[in-house]
């Protein structure tokens, strides 16, 4: 499949049959919870999971034994999305959000995998900005349209509140993770701002 300006005309079903990998992976057990696109907060999102009890796997390229809970970007693939109870779907400002894909996503992927899973998610292997826009809002208006009020739709600088009202847990004692650097500065900026 050619990846020009139809680009936003290709369903996601096309562009899976276009990929040489099996890209359907599925858990043996619908999920708990999923969460969100790369480089939206993730890693701090499966730390809290993991705080609150849940046995969260970052990243993964196949299904974990015992995993109630995974996180970035595999959990749009076909086999994860839409087969959880409840689906967190992270936002970022969307300036905020590209000027790190940019950084992130020009690098090349680890693997054969990755190169993959960004050809299915975003629609290309590296970054481009007009497709990296158009894939963000795709799949927030998708995990609406699937997951409806099994979806909460958090930043991740709003901390534990929402995320422990939606999962029905009580809030820990413990500061809400701050894993990534980009995230910690956002942190940074909104405590400056109160």
């Amino acid at each position: 499949m050619e990846m020009g300006t139809d680009w936003m005309r290709v369903t996601r079903e096309e562009r899976l049959s276009d990929l040489s990998l099996p890209l359907q992976i599925a858990p043996e057990n619908p999920s708990v919870v999923l969460g969100g696109l790369g480089e939206t907060g993730t890693t701090s999102l499966n730390e809290a999971l993991r705080i609150l009890g849940f046995n969260s796997v970052h990243c993964p390229q196949t299904p974990v034994a015992g995993a109630d809970s995974y996180t970035d970007s595999p959990v749009f693939l076909p086999g994860f999305f839409g087969f959880s109870e409840k689906f967190i779907f992270l936002t970022r400002y969307k300036e905020e959000w590209l000027r790190s894909c940019e950084r992130h996503f020009s690098k090349p992927p680890a693997n054969e995998f990755f190169r993959q899973l960004r050809l299915y998610v975003f629609g290309d292997v590296y970054f481009d900005r007009m497709k990296w826009s158009h894939s963000y809002i795709t799949w927030e208006v998708q995990s609406q349209n699937l997951y409806g009020d099994r979806l909460l739709k958090m930043d991740i600088r709003e901390g534990w509140k929402p995320l422990c009202e939606f999962l029905n847990k009580p809030i820990p004692s413990v500061p809400f993770p701050h894993l990534n650097h980009d995230i910690q500065s956002l942190f940074s900026l909104a405590d400056s701002d109160s």
